[in-house]
Formats: C-alpha cells, sequence, structure tokens
C-alpha cells in the first residue's frame, strides 16, 4: 500500500512542478534580456531528485520505481502546458501541447506521444506489480 502512496505523492509533487514552472518561464520571459536568471533546469531536476530518492527507498520495488519514473513527464510537462495556457494562451492543446522554444534537453524527446505512452507504461508496470 505505500507504494500506491508513493505514486501518488509522486504524481501530485510533478503536478505541482509543472504548475510552479509554468508560473517561473512566464515571470521569466517577460523579464529584460539583462535581467533574465540563467537556465534553471538542473537545479529544477535537483529538487526532483531530492523528492524521488526518499519515495524510491520507501517503494523498494523496481516496478513502482520505473513506474514513477514513466509517468513524471505526463503530470509534469501536461500541468506545465495546461498552466501556460491559462497565463499566456501560448498553448492550445494545453496537456497534449509541445514547447517550440525550451531551453530543457528533454523537450525535444518528450513529444506528447511518448509522454502519453510513458503514462500508460507507468499504469501497466503498476498492474503487473499488484496483479
Amino acid at each position: 500500500m505505500i507504494q500506491l502512496y508513493s505514486i501518488l505523492i509522486w504524481a501530485g509533487y510533478m503536478s505541482l512542478e509543472g504548475c510552479r514552472e509554468a508560473y517561473y518561464w512566464t515571470a521569466v520571459g517577460r523579464l529584460p534580456e539583462s535581467l533574465k536568471p540563467k537556465n534553471a533546469h538542473p537545479e529544477f531536476l535537483m529538487q526532483r531528485c531530492i523528492v524521488f530518492a526518499p519515495l524510491c527507498y520507501i517503494s523498494r520495488e523496481w516496478a513502482i520505481i520505473a513506474s514513477m519514473a514513466c509517468i513524471s513527464p505526463f503530470f509534469h510537462n501536461g500541468m506545465y502546458y495546461t498552466i501556460r495556457n491559462y497565463i499566456d494562451k501560448c498553448y492550445p492543446k494545453r496537456w497534449l501541447d509541445q514547447s517550440t522554444n525550451s531551453t530543457a534537453w528533454s523537450t525535444i524527446y518528450l513529444q506528447p506521444w511518448v509522454r502519453v505512452s510513458g503514462f500508460v507504461v507507468g499504469v501497466v508496470l503498476l498492474f503487473i506489480n499488484y496483479y
């Protein structure tokens, strides 16, 4: 049961991260070029690792850990694009949209179909683990 809580906590955290980053990158985009901060993606990744590591330790099952990794982009990016569209109206497909100017290295790989596929794989791994 603790594994299920770990996944729910992780999905919620990644959704909140997507929301937070939507507001962050909107604010950064409105700054003059001379005031824009450096790329914050490494710091965001570090924060996620700090949350992910204890959840992995608690879960202790490869299928749960793999499931959390697979569902991450679906919740994070989906929430990011949805909130950015709410703020700026720049991502009309919302959850299934895609950035064309992100500085994140993973953006070119995490197309909407990849994120949805990862979510499906994550759910399948849960079923495999529990049944």
